[in-house]
């Protein structure tokens, strides 16, 4: 037995330190983390250490090939979702390798076993009784370094909802290389020739898309739970300079389905409209796009009761990002800081407590009072049968088996509990 567990411990401490060969060429069949789109044979690509994952060489800017190979023999390499999701594994979820470096054993399910699952780590759970919210807009995530800075920002903030403009992603792009989705849900749109809003809310609030509110502009809304108040409905707009009138009458069409009887709501993005003084509501002598456009966002503003509440400037000495509630008394602070593009981002706390999704009992094993003798016992027992049955079965078979064996001496020598704390 001692045998065999040794090739066990050994396999884990190969995924542990990762020590990998990088492999220029990937499977046919296999997406880039990046680009979604699949790696070929006759394409460099790089597989990551720690997912096994391929990401194509010229979709990473990162990468300088040369470089990591003249000074490198045996190196690891992680790719961007590894590189910022924070994941712990325990021994069951381990792959053995079994000289193939385009395929390795599947994962050890059980809906028993708690034990043996990753564990997720929720960013500044929301137990308080504000809501933080950041308005940003990047001008694209579709660099690697554009993405790599914005997730620094989402780091630093930790923020439970984000509005983004000027995403340049649409629906194919993969969510988890703009955030980890394991801490963010996100709802993305980016029609042809847009530039694309974005909305992430935590996982922890209880949050649904509201596709009904969406008209012919980029604007998304998602719908938050609050605890013993009104619902808040959350808006995500971007008016391109280049649009007309036509924008900001869907945005109209589009507050017009909200009732704002029952609920309230935070309207945050890009309006491009520097020719308003917002200090007033007047429209500035000489007022870039014309006096209707400008009007009609101040109509829109006054039909649907919402006041503005950001007072510095966010580009330059423009107030461009603007944020709008038809219940200033949410707003409990506002502030301007720089950003990752050429607007500064706008932070807001929000004077109210979002419902938050339960946690599930999970199964925990107590094993300061386990029959470790009884474990022994079983693995003895079982030994030679399993030798047997090794020597005529393949690595994954045989890996399974074993998984199998101690996994059911542990139920039978082990006693548990569930829980709901972490």
């Amino acid at each position: 037995m001692a045998q065999d567990l040794g090739t066990c411990i050994t396999a884990r401490s190969c995924k542990e330190e990762a020590t990998y060969t990088p492999t220029l060429h990937g499977p046919t069949k296999y997406p880039c983390t990046l680009c979604a789109k699949a790696v070929k044979s006759n394409q460099r690509a790089l597989q990551c250490g720690e997912c096994n994952e391929w990401t194509h060489i010229k979709c990473d800017g990162q990468i300088n090939e040369n470089e990591m190979f003249q000074k490198h023999e045996h190196l690891s390499w992680s790719c961007h979702n590894c590189l910022f999701t924070n994941v712990s594994t325990s021994f069951f979820n381990l792959s053995v390798s079994n000289n193939n470096s385009f395929s390795s054993l599947s994962d050890f399910n059980s809906d028993e076993q708690d034990t043996n699952k990753s564990v997720n780590i929720t960013l500044n759970e929301n137990n308080n009784k504000n809501l933080t919210m950041i308005g940003i807009n990047t001008t694209s995530l579709y660099s690697l370094k554009q993405r790599i800075a914005f997730q620094s920002l989402v780091d630093t903030h930790r923020p439970d909802i984000l509005c983004v403009n000027e995403t340049n992603v649409d629906k194919s792009f993969q969510n988890p290389s703009i955030l980890p989705t394991d801490h963010y849900e996100i709802i993305k749109d980016h029609k042809k020739g847009d530039r694309g809003v974005l909305i992430a809310s935590k996982t922890t609030i209880i949050c649904t898309e509201q596709t009904k509110l969406r008209t012919e502009c980029e604007i998304i809304w998602t719908k938050i739970q609050i605890e013993g108040s009104k619902n808040l409905y959350i808006g995500s707009f971007y008016r391109n300079p280049k649009s007309t009138l036509e924008d900001l009458e869907n945005l109209d069409r589009s507050l017009s389905m909200i009732d704002t009887n029952s609920n309230n709501n935070i309207l945050m993005g890009d309006f491009n409209l520097q020719g308003i003084n917002w200090e007033n509501g007047t429209i500035k002598p000489v007022a870039q796009y014309g006096i209707n456009i400008n009007q009609k966002m101040l109509d829109v503003a006054n039909d649907h009761n919402i006041e503005h509440v950001v007072s510095e400037p966010t580009r330059e000495n423009n107030i461009l990002d603007l944020c709008f509630t038809n219940n200033p008394n949410l707003i409990k602070k506002v502030i301007i800081e720089p950003g990752i593009s050429d607007h500064n981002l706008v932070k807001i706390t929000i004077n109210t407590k979002a419902k938050i999704h339960k946690k599930p009992p999970r199964k925990i094993y107590m094993y300061k009072k386990g029959n470790m003798e009884g474990i022994r016992s079983d693995l003895r027992s079982k030994l030679e049968k399993f030798k047997e049955n090794s020597n005529k079965e393949g690595v994954e078979t045989s890996w399974t088996n074993f998984k199998h064996l101690v996994t059911e001496s542990i139920e039978n020598n082990i006693p548990s509990k569930h829980t709901t704390t972490r």
